[in-house]
């Protein structure tokens, strides 16, 4: 049976999350999106990040990029879509959206990179051969589909529809 390569998770927007004005708090959405990411890769690949901490690594976020679309706001449940872009021997980059429950708006696309690294010194690991094999199984692409520039990646996003999840 094959992996999903876009798992998905409805959240229902808290109050204790909000600002005033209702909408999702600025900095929740980071944390949302991260524990989206965490529930994705235990359920959809079967990876527990306190397994693998038992093992003596992790991955540590080392680059956040998120673009703001339009307001989640409380009481309001959303979709968050992750996706795996690209990969190297010690890293991670992990694109997310926060769309409305029918997928009709996308109300953030966040962009995070992960570096994998030993707990003991701190220091980059080199990912296992295995979990390279899943990384190449799992990773998402679309045709021209740009992973260097998260400004150029936001602007095709806008533009295509085919990058809404269906």
């Amino acid at each position: 049976m094959a992996r999903p390569i876009q798992p998905e998770t409805k959240k229902l927007i808290a109050f204790s999350d909000c600002d005033p004005f209702r909408h999702l708090n600025n900095a929740r959405y980071i944390d949302y999106f991260l524990d989206a990411r965490e529930t994705h890769i235990e359920e959809a690949y079967g990876i527990s990040l306190v397994e693998w901490a038992s093992k003596g690594r992790s991955w540590v976020v080392t680059q956040n990029q998120l673009a703001y679309l339009r307001p989640a706001v409380y009481r309001e449940t959303i979709m968050l879509v992750s996706r795996l872009i690209d990969y190297s021997t010690t890293t991670l980059k992990v694109e997310m959206l926060m769309m409305d429950e029918v997928r009709s708006h996308i109300k953030a696309v966040y962009w995070a990179g992960f570096t994998h690294i030993g707990l003991a010194d701190g220091k980059k690991a080199v990912h296992p051969e295995d979990f390279m094999t899943l990384l190449e199984e799992i990773r998402y692409s679309e045709e021209d589909m740009e992973t260097g520039f998260f400004e150029k990646r936001l602007l095709q996003i806008k533009q295509s529809a085919a990058a809404l999840p269906r």
